[in-house]
């Protein structure tokens, strides 16, 4: 139930703030497979080839350097709100963005962290400035 009522809080939220999209990165066409992939080590990624479409690393940076894999989309994460993730996530957000991100998790497993009632605030005040409006956002649920 509290994951809906945060879900639906965000969502509502994030339909009603507007920020200045930054100039992306042409589309790149994606294969038509949903599935995603967690990495740590990029190297890994390739492996999967065309039964993967996105992939994450529970942090804001890709760590591919030149950029994901072939038609591989790298969907940033804002770990928590620790200052070694929050300090970072702006710029590396937009070097992802930039680089073809199209989607945003929120935090990795929330409800360790013992704070699950103030995560949203959290979000919304270091996600929702850096992302456009338009850009799909999934929050990760609680147990």
């Amino acid at each position: 139930m509290f994951t809906s009522i945060l879900s639906l809080g965000l969502v509502s939220l994030l339909a009603t703030t507007s920020t200045a999209a930054p100039t992306p990165a042409p589309l790149v066409a994606r294969n038509a497979n949903k599935k995603g992939v967690a990495y740590e080590n990029p190297a890994a990624v390739p492996l999967f080839g065309d039964k993967v479409s996105w992939c994450y690393n529970w942090v804001s940076a890709s760590k591919f350097g030149s950029g994901t894999p072939g038609n591989i989309e790298f969907v940033p994460m804002l770990h928590s709100d620790e200052a070694m993730w929050t300090n970072v996530w702006a710029a590396e957000f937009e070097a992802s963005y930039q680089a073809g991100a199209r989607h945003v998790l929120s935090f990795n497993e929330p409800d360790q962290c013992g704070y699950v009632f103030t995560l949203l605030g959290i979000f919304i005040y270091h996600v929702t400035p850096s992302i456009p409006v338009d850009l799909p956002c999934a929050a990760m649920s609680c147990a």
